[in-house]
């Protein structure tokens, strides 16, 4: 049946032509261009309807999973700050019987979707029967994950629950892009691409929060009114900062790799406009690390050089001749400086509790039954301690904190050795949340995680179609010796 069904969908005219609009670039383009209509207004569930049903449409008739990668980077960002459920507005719209029918419709859809493409195409067979280069590195963190706050005073469902999510975000998600993406460097363009429609999403959402949230009052930005609903200017900052290195990517890969350096400078300039002070500091190293590498490597670096020398030229005569009114601006930021604003207090406080239960942490719920951080109290998500190391040793114990640094070795592994252009990009994007990550809450409030695994199956792909070209380099020149 399944054969018939397949055979069906590659002889149809419809569907083939479903399959190419997917596999374009206009594709993410309509889903950023919907994404900022329906944060723009009020009614973003009709939009969140449309969304859902590209995406369902792509997952019944496409072969492999490129076309949900739009909808996955991109449908988070559609609620505003009219129905948002937390600060500044605290509204009670996503709780209201009508709205709570129509997103359980829309996830029965989707996931209906979901079942039936790996059902038809087989991606959930082979996470089964195959093992990839992380999984004995995986398998241990995730028992880790479940035991997290295992005997400890304290213990809570959520501890449980949280760690489910977390496995399902991590490790799930990355089994399933390793298996449901095909290999080779168009699909890390096309990743790329999406990355690039959600940075100018990204950048229309925080010009619209300026204008209609009065963010620059008489030449000062207030960085309280920075709130987009579906999360903060930290937030903000994080993904911005996981965005860049896929724009320099096309930038030194593209025919017309300017476009795409302008979007970067201009991605990173609205990271900067964030004031996240974690996603500044580790993103303008991002930045300068990926600005480098095109400017020294690629198909256009003698132009982006160029245009380094005029941003640095401009950038000089602006600090130069608009100091005051810079310093003036920013002023909110230069206010807190190198403030840590309580997080040596939480790491402190979590390396306590660790101390207390060295095997299997605390627990997740730790932060809040011991009241580290008071702005958690009433919250249905965990406290988290700003740092996810220390937040794992705190909350899984000596178990989950070396099994998170093993993992985390073998991936500076996969991206360093025999490192392709691809990988090295890529690997800034695992980079960039790690860093965010060791100063903020990035790799645990789900979203954000959405870019570096895929990223992270990406990078393993590459490694293995890496590795399998030299082995047949050296079958080719040693036949005698390979036989």
């Amino acid at each position: 049946m399944k054969k018939k069904i397949r055979a069906f969908f590659d002889s149809n005219s419809g569907v083939r032509l479903i399959r190419r609009i997917a596999d374009s670039d206009l594709y993410p383009a309509l889903f950023c261009l919907l994404a900022f209509m329906a944060y723009c207004s009020h009614i973003e569930i009709l939009f969140a309807a449309i969304l859902i049903a590209l995406a369902a449409i792509t997952l019944v008739f496409c072969e492999n999973l490129k076309p949900i990668l739009p909808p996955l980077f991109m449908f988070y960002f559609i609620v505003n700050l009219y129905h948002a459920p937390k600060q500044p507005t605290y509204s009670h719209y996503y709780s209201s019987p009508s709205a709570l029918f129509s997103i359980g419709i829309l996830v029965l859809v989707l996931l209906s979707a979901l079942v039936f493409h790996l059902w038809l195409f087989g991606e959930i067979s082979a996470m089964f029967r195959h093992k990839t280069r992380l999984t004995y590195f995986i398998i241990p963190l995730s028992i880790a994950l479940l035991c997290n706050g295992l005997f400890a005073e304290g213990y809570a469902p959520i501890n449980l629950t949280f760690a489910l999510t977390t496995i399902l975000i991590w490790f799930f998600l990355y089994l399933l892009f390793f298996f449901g993406l095909p290999r080779g460097k168009e699909t890390i363009r096309y990743f790329c691409s999406v990355c690039e429609w959600t940075a100018i999403l990204l950048i229309l959402e925080l010009i619209y929060v300026y204008i209609t949230r009065d963010v620059l009052v008489e030449g000062v930005i207030i960085e309280s009114r920075i709130s987009f609903g579906w999360g903060i200017n930290n937030n903000y900052g994080a993904v911005t900062a996981m965005l860049i290195p896929p724009l320099f990517y096309l930038a030194g890969t593209r025919k017309h790799g300017w476009i795409h350096f302008l979007l970067a400078g201009a991605t990173y300039a609205a990271m900067v406009l964030s004031l996240c002070r974690a996603a500044m500091l580790v993103g303008t190293l991002i930045f300068g690390v990926c600005l480098i590498a095109v400017c020294c490597f690629g198909s256009n670096k003698g132009l982006f050089r160029i245009f380094l020398c005029m941003a640095l030229t401009f950038l000089v005569g602006c600090v130069i001749f608009f100091r005051e009114e810079i310093l003036a601006t920013f002023s909110s930021l230069m206010e807190l400086g190198f403030s840590d604003e309580g997080r040596f207090a939480l790491w402190r406080g979590g390396m306590e509790i660790f101390l207390r239960y060295p095997i299997f942490g605390g627990g997740f719920n730790t932060v809040s039954y011991h009241n580290l951080f008071h702005s958690w109290a009433g919250s249905a998500m965990p406290g988290l301690l700003h740092n996810t190391v220390i937040e794992l040793f705190c909350a899984t114990g000596a178990f989950g904190g070396i099994s998170y640094l093993a993992y985390r070795a073998r991936t500076v592994q996969l991206v360093l050795h025999r490192m392709t252009t691809e990988r090295f990009f890529l690997g800034m994007v695992i980079a960039a949340i790690v860093g965010v990550g060791l100063l903020d809450n990035p790799m645990f409030i789900i979203y954000p995680t959405f870019y570096s695994t895929v990223a992270l199956a990406l990078v393993e792909g590459d490694y293995d179609d890496t590795m399998a070209g030299i082995a047949h380099q050296n079958k080719t020149k040693h036949p005698k010796t390979a036989a």
